[in-house]
Order: C-alpha cells, then sequence, then structure tokens
C-alpha cells in the first residue's frame, strides 16, 4: 500500500482555486456555446470560441443601436459583457 502525505493549508487552498477556474471555464463555455445555438436559429452561423461569437454579437449591436441614434443601450449591453467574459 502506499501511503500519502497529509496536505498543507496552502496546498489545500491551491486546490481550490484551481478547481473553481476549472469551474469558470466550463460555464464560460457552455454560456458561449448556447449563445451560439440561440443566434444559428437565425440564420447565423459563427465560429467556435468565445471572440468570434461574441465579437459578432458585438458589431451587430452596434449597428442595430447606431441606426436608431441611441447608443445608450449598446454601451450598457456592452460594459455586462466585457466584465463578464
Amino acid at each position: 500500500m502506499r501511503f500519502v502525505s497529509i496536505k498543507s493549508a496552502e496546498q489545500k487552498s491551491v486546490l481550490v482555486l484551481h478547481r473553481f477556474r476549472d469551474l469558470l471555464v466550463r460555464q464560460r463555455t457552455m454560456i458561449v456555446n448556447t449563445i451560439r445555438a440561440h443566434i444559428a436559429e437565425f440564420g447565423v452561423i459563427t465560429a467556435q470560441g468565445s471572440h468570434s461569437s461574441l465579437g459578432y454579437i458585438d458589431k451587430q449591436l452596434f449597428v442595430e443601436f447606431a441606426a436608431n441614434d441611441n447608443s445608450e443601450p449598446y454601451w450598457n449591453v456592452r460594459f455586462r459583457f466585457t466584465g463578464f467574459f
């Protein structure tokens, strides 16, 4: 039988940080894939990855709000997405 030494508090905290980061990465991937699926229902196909999907949404939002001469909602949505991803 192989014996394993007891981990210190610092080692356990590093493991918690790694698990938490892994969880955040998986959740971000799920959200980006969900967004891609929803916009694909409208016939828009984007490349894989958060930058291409969110970049497309960002451009479309800007065009939409610029056409209506109302940029305040654009910056509100842009600020929320920037902090999230």
